[in-house]
């Protein structure tokens, strides 16, 4: 009977484990992503016959500092 209820008490315990290293990787990922962006959108990382896409700008700017195609939710 101890086996079983300590077997029970541990998967309650797991899922809290899970949730929390994902609210620690989250901000991560999303710094990552920002930096990504930004380094990708320097005019040296960019091909010759794309440098007018970067005088016209085709990407809105979030508040976050993400970009994300115009007009798009």
């Amino acid at each position: 009977a101890n086996v079983v209820a300590d077997a029970l008490s541990q998967k309650e315990i797991e899922p809290i484990r899970v949730k929390a290293l994902v609210m620690t990787i989250r901000p991560s990922l999303h710094d990552q992503t920002r930096n990504a962006q930004s380094e990708s959108m320097e005019k040296k990382n960019v091909k010759a016959e794309n440098l007018d896409r970067l005088i016209k700008p085709i990407f809105e700017i979030r508040p976050d500092g993400t970009r994300s195609p115009e007009n798009s939710e």
